[in-house]
Formats: C-alpha cells, sequence, structure tokens
C-alpha cells in the first residue's frame, strides 16, 4: 500500500445513483419473437450452436 499512485477514473467519485422508473418499458411481444428467434437458430444450426458453445466456455 506505500506504493499507491492514484489514477484517474471515468465517474465522478461519490456518485448516488437512482433508479428510473419512468424508462421505457420492453415490448414483450417483440422479446418472445426474438428468444423464439434464437432458440429455432440454435436448433437449426447445430454446428454454429456447437461452435458458441465452445466459445463461451
Amino acid at each position: 500500500m506505500t506504493a499507491y499512485v492514484p489514477k484517474t477514473i471515468p465517474i465522478e467519485p461519490r456518485l448516488q445513483l437512482q433508479n428510473q422508473m419512468d424508462t421505457n418499458k420492453v415490448d414483450l411481444e417483440m422479446y418472445k419473437f426474438f428468444i423464439g428467434s434464437l432458440k429455432y437458430f440454435t436448433i437449426t444450426c447445430l454446428d454454429i450452436c456447437f461452435a458458441m458453445s465452445c466459445i463461451s466456455c
């Protein structure tokens, strides 16, 4: 700890974050569509699914 050198950070120190309740809601139908498309893609393209599972590990 004796060789501690302060660094600049890209955020304001002691910044108080607040929860914004008025944010836009996610379109549930569009979300379901995208999830269904991803499921279909992984089932029909097993070679791509396998490659993605190897990369993500």
